[in-house]
């Protein structure tokens, strides 16, 4: 789609907001957050956004995380009563043995906890998950919160790192 040119003056209609002004939130996360001896889920300090009630998104993540096999990485989602989410990692399958592994793109929902393997027998060992989807939310607003834990306990902590990002684009008007 082009972009419009607009003229001093010019009276924004509703079209043109709802097609030229991209309305988003993105946090990209300024510090590392660890969990150690924890496979529950412990909420990301800084990835949260705030959702309307009544709307749809596009949920985009960038996560860059450090962990090793004998622990690996859980995600999941904190989020307001009634909302649903329609998603996919592009993480490392679980029980992964480097950083180039199998990549898991299964079908996943607000409910689901994936496993997404830590590349490398001992820290550090950096890797990603892309992932993507679709937020729907009921009557309720709130906050969509990424939550992450070890999946399996370890006294090596799995680290959530600094420059990770989440973006939710609304879709609806």
């Amino acid at each position: 789609m082009p972009y419009k040119q607009f003229s001093d003056d010019e009276v924004l209609t509703e079209a043109d907001m709802d097609r030229f002004w991209i309305q988003q939130h993105s946090i990209i996360k300024t510090s590392d957050q660890s969990v150690t001896n924890s496979t529950v889920l412990v909420p990301d300090s800084e990835l949260t956004v705030p959702i309307l009630a009544n709307t749809q998104y596009w949920l985009e993540v960038f996560l860059i995380y450090d962990a090793i096999q004998a622990a690996d990485l859980k995600l999941g989602w904190a989020y307001p009563a009634g909302m649903t989410l329609d998603w996919s990692h592009g993480g490392l399958r679980g029980g992964a043995t480097s950083t180039v592994d199998l990549i898991s793109r299964t079908y996943l929902d607000e409910t689901g906890f994936p496993w997404i393997g830590g590349p490398a027998a001992a820290a550090p060992s950096i890797a990603v998950v892309m992932g993507e989807g679709v937020v729907v939310s009921s009557g309720t607003a709130g906050n969509l919160t990424l939550r992450f834990a070890q999946n399996a306990l370890s006294a090596t902590p799995t680290i959530m790192k600094a420059n990770s990002l989440l973006i939710l684009q609304k879709l609806t008007v």
